[in-house]
């Protein structure tokens, strides 16, 4: 019987630098107000235009609009405001 060469054990992750913490803090910070606001600025959005396709570009439009805020060194004190003005 042969033996099974031993494995090394998974190399452990290269710690992040503030920059990428930071980037993963934005993605998770965007993620939950994707998923808190969507609903609401899309139905704000069809209440204006009463059309479910226009709203959903609109919708779209305006957490792009955010992403590019915050990529940019931006502050949103009021997310929800924010983004039913734009």
């Amino acid at each position: 019987m042969k033996s099974r060469p031993k494995r090394s054990p998974p190399p452990h992750p290269r710690p992040l630098s503030p920059k990428g913490r930071g980037e993963l803090l934005r993605r998770a910070e965007f993620e939950e107000l994707y998923l808190r606001y969507t609903r609401k600025v899309w139905a704000v959005a069809y209440a204006r235009w009463l059309n479910a396709d226009v709203a959903s570009d609109i919708m779209q439009e305006a957490f792009l609009r955010l992403w590019r805020q915050w990529q940019e060194g931006g502050t949103i004190d009021n997310p929800h405001a924010w983004l039913i003005r734009v």
